[in-house]
């Protein structure tokens, strides 16, 4: 299902249908809040929309949450839209 879900964003992100694509990844991180993944298509459709505030606090909460459970930091990825997100700030 995940695996699914994660497809379908993806093709929606593609085709700038950012509200499905974030519906999509939100589905995503209700099974598995730790999914880089679906923060990744998440915090991209946000970008691409022009909501850099979302992606900032979306990246908190995976910071937050994949240091916690998996002690592990972000991946290179989600590092990357943060900082985009700060220079559309």
């Amino acid at each position: 299902m995940v695996e699914a879900l994660l497809s379908l964003a993806s093709g929606r992100l593609d085709q700038q249908r950012f509200g499905e694509t974030l519906e999509c990844s939100g589905r995503v991180l209700e099974i598995d809040p730790c999914c880089q993944e679906a923060y990744r298509l998440a915090m991209k459709s946000y970008l691409e929309s022009g909501r850099a505030e979302e992606v900032l606090r979306l990246f908190q909460q995976a910071r937050q949450l994949l240091a916690r459970e998996l002690e592990l930091e972000p991946s290179i990825e989600l590092i990357e839209l943060q900082q985009r997100a700060l220079l559309n700030l």
